[in-house]
Formats: C-alpha cells, sequence, structure tokens
C-alpha cells in the first residue's frame, strides 16, 4: 500500500475518487436510457440507491469517507462535488416534470437518500436496495401525485 499511496488519507481520497466515479456512470448508464423526465428522475434515484452501488462494501466505505470530510478540505471538495451533482440532477428532472417545487422536493430526496446510506451502514442487516427504493418511491410519489414504480 505503501508503494502506491503516500499515506491513509491518500488512500482513502483515491477510494473516494473511484466510488464517486462508479455513482457517476451508475446514473449516467441509466439518465442515456431515460427518455421522458419521469424516467430521468428514475435514472438518478436508481443510479444513488440500486444494487450495483447499494452494497455492504460501498456502504462501508461511503461511511468511512464521510468520517473523514469534516476534517480534509480535500475529501470535503470531492463531497460537495458528488452532493452538487445528486442535486442538480434531482432539480433538472424535477424541473422538467413540472415541479414548482424542485429544489425543496430535491433537497428532501437527497436527505433521504443520504439518510438511508447511512442508515444501511449502521445496520446489521445492511443494504436493501428494494425497500431505499420504495420509501423514496413512496416520498415522491406523496408529494408529487405520481404513482412512480
Amino acid at each position: 500500500m505503501h508503494h502506491y499511496f503516500e499515506d491513509k488519507a491518500e488512500l482513502l481520497e483515491s477510494t473516494l475518487r473511484q466510488l464517486g466515479t462508479s455513482l457517476r456512470q451508475s446514473v449516467a448508464r441509466r439518465l442515456l436510457e431515460a427518455q421522458t423526465p419521469t424516467e430521468r428522475l428514475m435514472a438518478v434515484v436508481d443510479g444513488n440507491i440500486g444494487t450495483d452501488q447499494f452494497t455492504p462494501e460501498g456502504v462501508s466505505a461511503w461511511l468511512a469517507f464521510w468520517a473523514q470530510v469534516p476534517n480534509s478540505p480535500r475529501m470535503a471538495r470531492i463531497q460537495h462535488v458528488i452532493i452538487s451533482r445528486l442535486h442538480d440532477n434531482l432539480v433538472h428532472a424535477l424541473r422538467l416534470m413540472g415541479c414548482r417545487d424542485a429544489e425543496e422536493v430535491a433537497s428532501v430526496t437527497e436527505a433521504l437518500i443520504d439518510g438511508l446510506w447511512l442508515r444501511a451502514a449502521l445496520s446489521d442487516s445492511g443494504p436493501d436496495s428494494v425497500r431505499a427504493r420504495r420509501l423514496v418511491l413512496d416520498y415522491l410519489n406523496a408529494r408529487l401525485g405520481l404513482n412512480l414504480q
């Protein structure tokens, strides 16, 4: 490990960059297939809590990273980019759907997604992508008067 990384912080930063790249690709792949605003919204949700990202290993790695963010300006910048990308993607899809409260709906959806990741990291049973997706869709359906499935 010392051959490739100067210290633990550099290893963690490299891991975070890889996680961020994987997350970006997960969302981007789904967005390419989306043909409607609703499909765009679902691409963002599924890209963030789909079975390819929402894994025990992924959840553990993100938790380790989040613990370091308050003490590392470099990691805080990376986290800011990741959070901003999620927010922008949600707001864009919601605005395309005609949502007047897109910023607020996006903020609550982001908090719900982040909370589900945190709970999964602290849970003995680990992440449950199907349940997480259902909870996010329950909120979006109630808030937007939709029937997303």
